[in-house]
């Protein structure tokens, strides 16, 4: 262990520098050692190590006012790519969208096909081109309307996916590693995101769809609640009378059911924020909410509560956020040659 403790160092200080500059875009060697803690000699260091791997280009050069130029530096932002892969139903029909995205999240390539029957092997054939097309690629993100646990799909929207090893499948066959999330899961990080969410805050997202059960997503510390076999957030069966397929949102007792399952997750989790989100109206929220928060205690865990009539938006931006933190978290930090 001891012999590998100068470059576990060595490593921790590359992702602090990575950090910096993703966060300042282009900075100096004084700046990034300001910035890190570290000092201008390791800064040195580590910058030459990053341009030689091909990490980090030159961007500008900096005059100051007082003392000399000094050579700002920026990210490679192609130097490794997240490509994306998300469904969505556009005008009536099941579509899949293609992203690839840099460092910066900024989209390189993007587009779209509509597919009438998902199954497994639905996307292969654009990733295989697109794996061709941007060889540093290093990750893969799904955002699909599925339930994994433990690495199998056991519910879904397309039930060909039903059963699957889909990660695993996928990782086999593209040789790169791969992740999965849900519509809700991944919207509601994308919420937190473009709201610029405490991390401290507890926000759940609300997913009411049309002829499908409900689900919520749970985030906080700025990281999903998955529970024990990935299941948190299975929350139809807490009202079981319920006919999910068949509900009327106009209906008091299915009314009753949504201003019950708040009522609950707001007991269970106190959340900062609750996002619904649903197509149908939801103007009894407002008008009916304090009927399920009574008490002195209901009312101060009465969360904020907003309605979005459409997921999309949130959904893709959840995707770019979680692929840029997992492509950091994987590809950071790179073995270094000593």
């Amino acid at each position: 262990m001891a012999a590998s403790t100068p470059n576990l160092i060595k490593q921790a200080n590359l992702k602090r520098i990575r950090s910096a500059l993703l966060q300042q875009q282009s900075a100096t060697k004084p700046q990034l050692a300001e910035h890190t803690g570290l000092s201008v000699i390791t800064v040195n260091t580590l910058i030459r190590s990053l341009l030689e791997s091909g990490e980090v280009v030159e961007d500008h050069v900096v005059h100051p006012q007082l003392g000399r130029p000094a050579m700002a530096y920026r990210l490679n932002e192609t130097y490794c790519l997240a490509l994306i892969v998300y469904t969505f139903e556009k005008d009536g029909q099941d579509t899949a969208f293609f992203v690839v995205r840099n460092l910066y999240g900024n989209s390189v390539e993007k587009f779209e096909k509509p597919i009438a029957d998902i199954g497994p092997n639905s996307f292969d054939r654009e990733i295989s081109a697109l794996l061709e097309k941007y060889p540093s690629i290093r990750l893969i993100g799904f955002g699909l309307p599925v339930t994994e646990s433990n690495g199998t799909i056991i519910s879904s929207d397309y039930p060909h996916l039903v059963g699957r090893k889909f990660c695993a499948e996928k990782e086999a066959l593209f040789h790169l590693p791969v992740f999965l999330v849900n519509d809700i899961k991944s919207a509601t990080v994308g919420y937190c995101h473009n709201h610029a969410i405490s991390p401290e805050h507890c926000v759940i997202g609300l997913y009411l769809p049309y002829k499908y059960a409900p689900g919520i997503a749970i985030y906080q510390d700025s990281k999903l609640v998955y529970g024990r076999d990935g299941l948190a957030g299975r929350i139809a069966s807490l009202v079981p009378a319920i006919q999910w397929d068949t509900c009327d949102y106009q209906e008091k007792s299915y009314q009753d059911a949504v201003l019950q399952i708040i009522h609950t997750i707001s007991c269970l989790y106190n959340p900062y924020a609750i996002v619904i989100y649903s197509e149908m109206p939801m103007e009894f929220l407002s008008t009916r909410i304090n009927e399920f928060f009574l008490s002195p205690v209901d009312q101060i865990i009465l969360p904020q509560l907003t309605v979005l009539n459409t997921i999309e938006q949130d959904f893709r931006s959840g995707m770019t956020h979680l692929a840029l933190d997992t492509l950091f978290r994987l590809e950071f930090p790179i073995h270094v040659s000593e």
